[in-house]
């Protein structure tokens, strides 16, 4: 008998679920919607590190890891798997994050 893990609640409100490019559903933190998010508006890197407040080598980071969590190889697979789930980053959840993130 399996047991189910279940994430603390606190985990999960900082987390949206998305499926990857193999199937699996994993995680992202809301660093990571908001960076991917602004990049897919077209925004530059410079300009989302002086919106987010945050450095250039931060968005870089939360862009790669991101990648490598949707298992993406370059900017153009990455953009390809935002445009099959754009309905995700249009729920609520994701505009939250955006919103919170953009707070700062």
């Amino acid at each position: 008998m399996q047991h189910k893990r279940f994430l603390p609640e606190r985990v999960e409100q900082n987390t949206m679920r998305v499926i990857n490019t193999a199937g699996t559903e994993i995680r992202l933190k809301s660093q990571e919607v908001c960076i991917i998010w602004f990049l897919m508006t077209g925004m530059k890197p410079r300009d989302i590190s002086l919106f987010l407040q945050i450095t250039e080598q931060n968005v870089s980071y939360y862009k790669r890891k991101t990648m490598k969590k949707l298992q993406v190889k370059n900017n153009f697979e990455l953009f390809s798997w935002f445009r099959c789930n754009r309905s995700v980053f249009n729920s609520e959840k994701a505009e939250s994050y955006i919103l919170k993130r953009s707070e700062f």
